[in-house]
């Protein structure tokens, strides 16, 4: 009886138990948590950005936002101590601020989130065509030399009553 009793420690059930829960819990929340700390390695070319880094792309003004909205349900990865020191080598390719984080996230989930959840009202995006040229300079005088010859075609179209602009509708027609 003796050696049952030396066997299990007093409250080690309830530890269990309890850590069976937090468990249970961490899991409904979207977290990838791994039995063996070196299995975290396999999650980390995905799972390596920070949480602030994923507000930065995302639609939400703070911290707090986040985890009202995406961080409720957006899959991240926890990395423990154990994990730390198990994947020292592949964490060496992060910055320190994602070393040190909790949790790591993926670009591609929040992008998949973003996608499901946020209605967005911009149609379209304009950006200056010149920030793609290697001459901006060149780039414009030669837009302005074609835009240029666009218009003397349009005016010789036009003296010529070959006008590319509809007529005015009729009345009684």
């Amino acid at each position: 009886m003796t050696d049952v009793y030396n066997e299990i420690k007093p409250g080690a059930q309830a530890v269990a138990e309890s850590v069976t829960r937090k468990r249970a819990a961490l899991e409904a929340k979207h977290i990838i948590l791994t039995d063996c700390p070196g299995d975290v390695a396999a999650y980390l070319p995905k799972y390596h950005h920070t949480m602030h880094e994923i507000i930065e792309i995302g639609p939400w003004q703070s911290y707090g936002a986040f985890r009202e909205g995406a961080g409720r349900n957006m899959t991240r990865l926890f990395l423990s101590d154990e994990a730390r020191v198990a994947c020292a080598e592949q964490l060496s390719r992060l910055t320190d601020v994602q070393k040190r984080a909790s949790y790591l996230f993926s670009y591609e989930d929040a992008a998949d989130w973003i996608h499901k959840n946020v209605e967005s009202e911009v149609m379209s995006v304009l950006v200056p065509l010149s920030m793609f040229a290697t001459d901006p300079d060149a780039f414009r005088a030669q837009f302005l030399e074609e835009r240029g010859k666009r218009f003397v075609r349009l005016e010789d179209a036009i003296t010529k009553g070959k006008s590319p602009a509809r007529p005015p509708c009729q009345s009684g027609a």
